[in-house]
């Protein structure tokens, strides 16, 4: 018969793994929520076409729990490709500025060689979420500006 000490032990160490099963699928569902609002946050979409060539610029608005933020997008298209992509803000706030600095740092990487119909964003880029949609916004803009 096993003692005391041993049952108690066993039974701190169940509940222990409990609390922590808890904890994990806890923050999972919390990461599942977030990626889910953002994704259709950014259901904006781009009709194929055929571009010109050429540099365009639009801007586009996205929210975050703070405040509605815009983004500008700048673009070069050449032979129907994006050959380079830059993006700017004014946000003010601290943790806006550095979700777009990560944007910034990662959307070459997204957007550069697609079409503009290929070139949405969904999701997050380099840990930034709710860019996108300001980004997707500005590209439908773009978008219709070189539409031959």
């Amino acid at each position: 018969m096993a003692s005391r000490s041993t049952i108690v032990a066993v039974s701190a160490i169940g509940l222990f793994i409990i609390i922590a099963a808890g904890i994990v699928l806890f923050a999972n569902s919390r990461k599942n929520t977030t990626t889910n609002s953002t994704v259709s946050n950014s259901s904006i979409s781009v009709t194929t076409g055929s571009f010109k060539d050429g540099t365009y610029t639009a801007s586009g608005s996205y929210n975050t729990p703070e405040s509605v933020e815009s983004i500008d997008v700048t673009i070069t298209l050449k032979n129907n490709l994006i050959s380079s992509v830059s993006t700017s803000t004014n946000a003010k706030d601290r943790e806006s500025k550095q979700y777009l600095n990560l944007f910034k740092q990662g959307i070459s990487s997204v957007v550069n060689s697609k079409t503009l119909d290929k070139a949405t964003v969904s999701g997050s880029v380099n840990g930034s979420s709710l860019t996108g949609s300001g980004f997707n916004e500005a590209l439908k803009k773009i978008a219709d500006q070189a539409r031959n």
